[in-house]
């Protein structure tokens, strides 16, 4: 049977605009492992508006659990900061040749 590539237990990386914003406040909050109740106390919403939140993060994720989420959101981490790091590269790289340095 064809994964498309992804080994078990290896969700694959989403593209993560399809999350509306409050999906990924509640993705942060479960990456940093709180539970339904510290979720909609953090975010002041119900809790099961989290729970609801939660399963469609599940399915836009293309996930099974809440461990999943946690760690294909934790991805979300690492892309930020390398897109930062790539961003700070080119200025200063940029910066260089204007000033005419190496």
């Amino acid at each position: 049977m064809d994964d498309g590539g992804v080994h078990a237990g290896e969700p694959e990386v989403p593209d993560f605009s399809i999350l509306t914003p409050t999906q990924i406040k509640v993705l942060r909050c479960v990456c940093s492992g709180l539970s339904n109740r510290q979720i909609a106390q953090e975010l002041g919403i119900a809790e099961g508006t989290v729970k609801v939140h939660i399963s469609a993060l599940m399915r836009r994720l293309k996930v099974r659990n809440r461990t999943q989420v946690a760690i294909v959101g934790s991805r979300i981490g690492s892309a930020d900061r390398r897109h930062r790091f790539e961003a700070r590269e080119g200025i200063s790289s940029a910066i260089e040749q204007a000033d005419g340095t190496p």
